[in-house]
């Protein structure tokens, strides 16, 4: 499912029932899907027919029936409906539960399992609660200081925590949506020209194809006031480049300072994806026994090597 009101909709709707929203990038392979899928223990599929020119109910119609926990599949779109779905707005409404779902969520509990790109190995879901969610946007609100009456601009897939977490964080400060389906310049120009946009958020690409874009002085926009960016490096022409073609915005990056001798945790794809000559994989339990086990000193890093090295045989 691409950004949009249905997104948010379903997605306020499942943390307001205390579900687990699992956001799928919607250009993984079926492999990638089928294995984030049934790794999350998916209960609840909702999927449209058709997005960016890829058919879902085809790309889903083998990975379904290998999903142990799903109990039922809910479709969005005109497209004809698969027999082992139904429409979403067909689906039967349970208002009798929904006080008492809702007011037993607790902060801790788990609201999103954000999945990894996966460029190394297969997607890894990272557990992100109520707590993590709301925090987060309080201290990007402290960090970046934005127009009260402001009207942010969602650009970002809300299946990556910059899209759906920069959502959040708009709404915690009451701030007006302007959702962009999927990355399309001139979409994006007439939404900043034409909703009055004062703020958004985008990575270094995406900000180096908007200004070198052909129509880019076509448009106006008054009253831009903020660029977030970040998730990658950006080159420091390119944002020399930026801040002159857009003179009246504030650039901030999303960055964290880390101070001098403070111990970090690397999460990385593939970290801990030790398989054994029999085929099975070690498990992260045992992974984190041989990082704790490791010495304390300049050769930590070498005897993890080693030990892991030992496993694989």
């Amino acid at each position: 499912m691409g950004n949009g009101a249905q997104w948010l909709v379903s997605f306020y709707a499942c943390a307001t029932l205390g579900a687990v929203t699992v956001p799928i990038n919607t250009r993984f392979r079926s492999d990638e899907l089928g294995y984030c899928l049934k790794q999350a223990d998916i209960r609840c599929l909702i999927f449209v027919d058709r997005f960016l020119g890829i058919d879902f109910c085809a790309l889903l119609q083998d990975i379904v029936p290998t999903l142990p926990q799903l109990q039922c599949a809910l479709m969005l779109g005109d497209g004809p409906c698969p027999d082992w779905a139904q429409r979403l707005q067909d689906s039967p409404a349970r208002d009798d539960t929904t006080a008492a779902l809702a007011a037993a969520v607790s902060p801790d509990d788990i609201l999103l399992i954000q999945y990894t790109s996966g460029t190394t190995s297969f997607p890894k879901g990272v557990m992100l609660s109520h707590a993590n969610l709301y925090l987060n946007g309080l201290a990007a609100a402290a960090a970046v200081p934005r127009p009260e009456r402001g009207v942010g601009m969602v650009v970002a897939p809300f299946f990556h925590v910059g899209g759906c977490g920069l959502s959040l964080q708009m709404m915690q400060r009451g701030v007006t949506q302007v959702v962009i389906p999927y990355f399309d310049e001139v979409a994006i120009f007439e939404a900043m020209q034409g909703e009055g946009v004062t703020e958004t958020f985008l990575v270094p690409s995406m900000i180096k194809r908007l200004i070198e874009h052909p129509r880019f002085g076509d448009f106006r926009f008054p009253r831009f006031a903020v660029m977030l960016y970040g998730a990658a490096p950006i080159d420091a022409a390119l944002l020399s480049q930026a801040m002159d073609a857009l003179p009246g915005a504030q650039f901030d990056e999303l960055t964290v300072e880390v101070p001098a001798f403070a111990r970090l945790y690397f999460f990385s794809d593939g970290l801990y994806e030790v398989t054994r000559p029999d085929g099975s994989m070690m498990a992260y339990e045992e992974f984190v026994d041989i990082l704790m086990q490791a010495p304390r000193t300049a050769s930590a890093l070498t005897a993890t090597v080693d030990a892991v090295r030992a496993v694989r045989g």
